[in-house]
């Protein structure tokens, strides 16, 4: 979970999302909602990085071509959300030193894993 998270209750999918493009863009200003992952920098290895972090963080596939198709961060962020079930669990997250809002199917691949 990515550092700036730290101390937050709860981060939204857009805030997360955000802070993975970010971390795989090697950026360290905001990314805006119509900010388009490819115009910022964005190419095909970092896209695939991108797929994993997603994967990583929220346990939902990303597709390559969805990214392609939706490369914006909002839209991204809408796919996200339509796809992670909206009931969350709170866990611990030990990297970040935070606590952070986990989807029920997050908080089974998280601890099923410990």
């Amino acid at each position: 979970m990515p550092d700036e998270l730290a101390g937050a209750g709860q981060a939204t999918t857009a805030e997360v999302l955000g802070s993975l493009w970010r971390a795989v863009l090697g950026i360290d200003h905001a990314v805006a909602a119509d900010d388009d992952f490819f115009a910022l920098g964005g190419h095909s290895l970092l896209a695939v990085e991108l797929t994993f972090a997603i994967f990583d963080t929220f346990g939902v596939e990303v597709s390559l071509h969805e990214l392609l198709e939706e490369p914006t961060m909002g839209s991204m962020a809408r796919l996200l959300d339509e796809r992670v079930p909206a009931s969350g669990v709170t866990a611990f997250v030990e990297d970040a030193g935070a606590f952070a809002e986990l989807s029920a199917e997050q908080a089974r691949w998280l601890f099923d894993d410990a």
